[in-house]
């Protein structure tokens, strides 16, 4: 298994330059390398940098379910509660994949 393959939610969030503007507003919080190292709060400064900038990581099925929204809602009346609760809970599924995936990825160095 690839590295990229086993941390699909890290891999998101550099691809969408989460990680990149997570060092530039936090860069000058340091003095070293050394610093960064030792800082045991980093990762729930990195998860709340991710919450507060709504930064997403893909989550498998993400994509689908986006081109699944804009065709059924071109298609269908766009004011059915149903369709729009069925979205709603699959939109609240992927979140909590995402969370879940962020508190898998804690431990990757």
């Amino acid at each position: 298994m690839k590295i990229w393959e086993k941390y699909p939610l890290a891999v998101s969030i550099l691809r969408n330059g989460g990680f990149f503007r997570f060092v530039q507003q936090t860069s000058d919080q340091y003095d070293s390398s050394d610093a960064v190292v030792n800082d045991i709060t980093l990762m729930n400064k990195f998860a709340d940098f991710i919450k507060e900038n709504d930064i997403a990581g893909y989550v498998d099925g993400e994509g689908d379910l986006e081109k699944a929204k804009e065709k059924l809602v071109k298609e269908d009346e766009p004011k059915n509660i149903f369709l729009n609760n069925a979205f709603n809970v699959i939109e609240n599924q992927i979140k909590k994949s995402q969370t879940a995936m962020f508190d898998d990825e804690k431990g990757f160095h």
